[in-house]
């Protein structure tokens, strides 16, 4: 399955002592994409299990990797990056394991991308984000005046961007930025590491699109910096 917008796409998730509910989660972004990488950061025997058994049943199509501790977020997802950069990928897609993609989040992406003018800017797509049991609008970080920013609503819009920064969950990053940029910083253990990489984006001149029509479920932490 290779998109019509995005060429080859995987899915990276990054998963510790989740229990038996993945599946779910995992189901809905499995159609989407061409490959799903699962990185388990020492997980106990219940998530071990589960990872097997979708992996038993998705043989061509899902790897595991099982690391002995917790190495932290960053260094997990680099592994998982770098096996993106083995396998070629073109797109690759960042998720939370308690993330829950629509059914056309990716598809909803790439007619973003595609109908948008400065396509060949843009190095990283985001969804639009619905908090689980939580009723309230996500806001996004944009520039204000000079060194100012704001949190600011969707509004009426369908594609915002101007927007500084984003969540790691649900974002589709190209991966000729990864190529260029480098990978996530592993002395962030968890913290931060998406805000930098927002910051490194934007400084080296790619966009960051969110997309009104692409949904993802997600339960957000406060340390997120759009909330």
């Amino acid at each position: 399955m290779t998109s019509k917008y995005f060429g080859k796409i995987c899915a990276i998730v990054v998963t510790y002592n989740i229990g038996s509910k993945y599946r779910e989660n995992f189901n809905s972004i499995l159609p989407q994409v061409d490959r799903v990488f699962v990185i388990d950061n020492g997980s106990d025997q219940e998530t071990v299990s589960l990872l097997k058994k979708l992996q038993e049943e998705n043989p061509e199509k899902v790897k595991i990797v099982f690391n002995e501790k917790n190495t932290g977020l960053a260094k997990a997802q680099n592994i998982g990056l770098s096996l993106a950069l083995e396998e070629e990928f073109d797109w690759v897609l960042l998720l939370d394991h308690d993330s829950w993609a629509h059914l056309d989040m990716i598809h909803n992406m790439g007619r973003a991308l595609n109908n948008y003018p400065e396509r060949e800017r843009v190095g990283l797509i985001a969804p639009y984000l619905k908090e689980i049991n939580v009723d309230r609008q996500p806001r996004y970080i944009v520039p204000r005046y000079k060194i100012l920013f704001e949190r600011k609503y969707f509004g009426t819009t369908r594609v915002m961007d101007d927007v500084l920064c984003v969540i790691a969950s649900g974002s589709l990053i190209r991966m000729d930025v990864i190529r260029k940029l480098g990978k996530f910083r592993e002395d962030f253990f968890i913290d931060y590491i998406d805000s930098e990489f927002c910051m490194a984006l934007i400084v080296n001149g790619w966009k960051i699109l969110v997309v009104r029509d692409a949904i993802l479920k997600h339960s957000l932490g406060n340390k997120h910096l759009h909330n």
